[in-house]
């Protein structure tokens, strides 16, 4: 305590190593800006942070400007260490960040730490086992506007939370004019009915004083779990018809009546401002077929959808023949018909900028209701497209008339130059045809056949293809291809003339003795220093 030259102390010991800490704290040290006690060594709750402890630390940091940071793992405050962190609160000015980690506090001292944080005008955030002293903080930064929180999440349904914590989020938010990000989620774990905690009423009062409050930046809103019901939708429905300023709203898990998604659905076709609404698929890919339209520049060129409808299909459709910047297409895990597919195959056909397209996972919802036509004129506009190089219709059914389609535009395309059909159910016969067929391609330059069922007779005719064409570079027959050893046969063949192939990609029967034997032939084949110096190296 009396020492004031000592700049460095290590021990074994935490009460030595915090008394250290106090006396840097007490010599005003420049270089000590987070004070960190770590008083674990001992035995019982008298080896944590407790009373005694505290009460140095209110007295070392009395006048002391430069510690902003105060941390301690566990411990036990009673009464007398409760008043004196709440005066270091109030009269330090210098302190923005408490952490007291496991700290827990008596319930009658509780009351005094509370009202101290509501006074503070320094602090920014109170961590402690207790999570309501860091709400009571952070809507006391939020009344008094204080302009370094832009951003705040609240993880309800805490025992220690009150009931009637979006009441005074609600009250809070009146005349602030910086929140620009508020995230509310009850946890699954909570103590509390999420209907308890946010619910209809919370929903309500809050888009009331959004409405109320023209110069809340809120352009972020995340409600995830907080069963804001019918009514609560309804309001916020509402609210964007009129509202510029939100961009990102996340209802996750509120589990919209049919009622409030058609409410959202009219609002969003509408909405100019939006770029985000995670609620359901539909809704989100709603504002993103709307920006689509009106060409948002914060799309960045990509669209990316899920489970698109053919309804939608034809809204997209039509944005797209408006749009003059999408590069980028990906729709995933659709249910898309002739219908669907023959609108966006004409939309894809008028435009001039797209580069790739992703249709991955496209399935119609009844099995016995397929987009073979839809396919078929989808490949027919690939042949006479020169923008797109790059196609992905990973997890597409394909039957033969359509992949006589796609060989008909590989024989004459001379754009695409990545070209993947993983788990599309290809067999053998139709492996043939689109090898035989990208032996008059001279611009493939990647193929992907992942997850197929085609075997041998496939992998031949392709091998037969890299005899003939040059121009692949990478062959991916991975996994369900299964290649046995008259299949390597044939590729150890085709790789003694192919010198442009860089990357190959197998799947091999791993009890099949000669399969593994050839491909340790080809290995070897491929790892002669002749063959790489003339092939300019393998991968």
């Amino acid at each position: 305590k009396s020492n004031n030259t000592l700049k460095s102390l290590e021990t074994d010991n935490g009460f030595v190593d915090a008394a250290f800490q106090l006396l840097r704290a007490r010599n005003h040290d420049p270089t000590l800006g987070r004070l960190v006690l770590r008083c674990t060594f001992g035995t019982g709750l008298d080896s944590y942070l407790n009373d005694t402890i505290m009460c140095e630390v209110a007295e070392a940091l009395r006048g002391n400007t430069i510690v902003t940071k105060l941390s301690a793992n566990k411990g036990r405050l009673g009464a007398q260490g409760t008043e004196a962190l709440a005066m270091l609160i109030r009269n330090n000015t210098t302190l923005t960040s408490v952490f007291l980690g496991a700290c827990s506090f008596d319930k009658e001292s509780k009351q005094a730490l509370s009202a101290a944080l509501e006074d503070s005008t320094t602090l920014t955030e109170f961590i402690a086992l207790d999570q309501s002293f860091n709400f009571i903080l952070q809507l006391n930064r939020l009344k008094r506007n204080d302009p370094s929180l832009d951003r705040l999440e609240l993880k309800l349904g805490s025992p220690s939370y009150p009931l009637d914590t979006v009441a005074r989020l609600v009250e809070a938010l009146k005349d602030n004019t910086h929140l620009k990000s508020l995230t509310c989620e009850v946890s699954w774990r909570s103590h509390h009915r999420p209907q308890t905690v946010f619910g209809e009423k919370g929903m309500v009062a809050l888009v009331d004083v959004i409405k109320a409050n023209e110069k809340l930046p809120l352009g972020e809103l995340r409600l995830i779990n907080c069963a804001i019901g019918n009514a609560g939708a309804l309001a916020l429905a509402d609210l964007l018809k009129t509202n510029t300023v939100l961009r990102e709203i996340d209802l996750t898990r509120n589990d919209l009546t049919p009622t409030a998604v058609a409410a959202f659905t009219e609002v969003l076709w509408s909405n100019t401002t939006l770029i985000k609404f995670e609620a359901s698929a539909n809704l989100n890919t709603i504002v993103q077929i709307n920006r689509v339209s009106r060409n948002d520049r914060f799309l960045f060129g990509l669209f990316d959808t899920r489970e698109l409808t053919d309804e939608l299909a034809i809204r997209l459709a039509k944005a797209l023949s408006q749009n003059t910047s999408m590069t980028h297409l990906r729709i995933s895990l659709s249910h898309l018909t002739d219908v669907g597919l023959i609108g966006l195959t004409k939309a894809i056909a008028a435009n001039r900028v797209l580069q790739t397209l992703y249709l991955v996972g496209n399935r119609a919802q009844a099995p016995q209701v397929q987009a073979h036509v839809g396919l078929r004129e989808f490949f027919r506009m690939l042949g006479e497209n020169t923008t797109v190089h790059t196609l992905d219709i990973t997890g597409t059914y394909l039957d033969g008339e359509v992949i006589v389609s796609l060989a008909e535009v590989l024989k004459t395309n001379s754009t695409l130059k990545k070209l993947i059909l993983d788990y599309c159910d290809l067999d053998d016969a139709m492996v043939v045809v689109l090898a035989t067929a990208l032996e008059y391609n001279s611009t493939l330059s990647t193929l992907s056949l992942r997850y197929n069922t085609f075997k041998s007779s496939g992998i031949s005719a392709l091998a037969h293809t890299l005899q003939v064409s040059m121009a692949l570079t990478e062959l991916d027959l991975g996994s369900r291809s299964d290649t046995t050893a008259a299949g390597l046969d044939a590729l150890a063949e085709a790789l003694q003339v192919n010198l442009s192939l860089r990357k190959l990609t197998l799947g091999v029967i791993h009890h099949d003795y000669n399969a593994r034997r050839k491909l340790a032939e080809i290995r070897v084949m491929l790892q002669d220093p002749v063959r790489q110096a003339a092939a300019g190296g393998w991968n």
